[in-house]
């Protein structure tokens, strides 16, 4: 078969052997520079910086794994930053871990400061005194309707289930919010 007649039956949307080389096999530095655009010191540089060793040879030269040196010659697209904050604490270099700790105690010391942050006990307090303040605003709506208004015993009796139903429902959404569904004496004073 000659070249032109090999060219033929390769499919159009096959790279050539070269491309297929450097992609499976690796490529030398030169190759590199071309994939990256990048000088060649620059690369020899990151390299020899890298922890990344030589797959093979070609023609006598060092060739590497794309998707080994890649990591090193470019840029991240994303903020370090962002990337540390996902990371799992465990992940992180031993020398870090003290600072990763510290990091955020000092954050949030920060928000509790700020007001971004509460404690615990100081939400429940809140929580407490705004249910605390619905409750009796729902019993005093209840006590003005009754005065205000003739109804029948029915009536009266069908409103007082309503407003017990509501506060029973209210304190029940309470406890499961705050204790996964356990409920406290304590609580059940609230409401």
């Amino acid at each position: 078969m000659t070249d032109k007649n090999q060219q033929r039956q390769r499919r159009s949307n096959q790279g050539d052997e070269a491309s297929e080389a450097m992609i499976f096999e690796g490529c030398t530095q030169s190759q590199l520079c071309k994939v990256f655009r990048m000088d060649r010191r620059t690369v020899a540089d990151k390299i020899a910086e890298s922890p990344v060793r030589p797959c093979g040879t070609r023609s006598g030269y060092p060739i590497y794994h794309i998707h080994e040196v890649a990591p090193y010659l470019v840029k991240p697209l994303y903020d370090v930053e962002t990337y540390i904050k996902k990371m799992h604490h465990n992940d992180l270099p031993p020398l870090l871990s003290k600072e990763f700790w510290n990091g955020k105690k000092a954050r949030q010391e920060y928000e509790l400061r700020n007001g971004d942050l509460w404690r615990t006990d100081q939400i429940f307090q809140s929580v407490g005194e705004v249910f605390k303040d619905l409750r009796m605003g729902i019993l005093l709506f209840r006590d003005t309707v009754e005065r205000e208004t003739l109804m029948t015993r029915a009536q009266r009796e069908k409103l007082t289930a309503m407003t017990d139903g509501l506060l029973h429902n209210l304190a029940d959404s309470l406890q499961e919010k705050f204790n996964g569904g356990k409920a406290t004496e304590e609580e059940d004073d609230v409401l």
